[in-house]
């Protein structure tokens, strides 16, 4: 992977790597202005940085969290992606 990536770079890195993009199966992309409450958890108005949401409930969820690669993974890091985790677990 080259180094000094930007956050947008690793997020549409991601995309491509993971397969991002919507389906007849699965809302799926990547972004910093979809809110949550846009993906259908209402009231919610955090923004992942990437998401698979299939349409079958019972199927698994992916929401993505991405920084820059001069950012180092911490605390801070792991408390957003346990969040953005916690509101999927409220629909999958």
């Amino acid at each position: 992977m080259p180094k000094n990536l930007t956050e947008d770079e690793v997020r549409d890195l991601a995309r491509k790597i993971l397969g991002l993009a919507d389906s007849d199966i699965a809302r799926a992309s990547v972004g910093q202005l979809t809110t949550c409450n846009q993906l259908g958890f209402p009231g919610v108005a955090d923004k992942p940085d990437g998401w698979y949401l299939p349409e079958n409930k019972a199927e698994v969820a992916l929401v993505l969290e991405t920084k820059a690669t001069r950012i180092a993974l911490g605390k801070a890091q792991v408390d957003e992606v346990l969040k953005n985790v916690r509101i999927m677990q409220t629909q999958y």
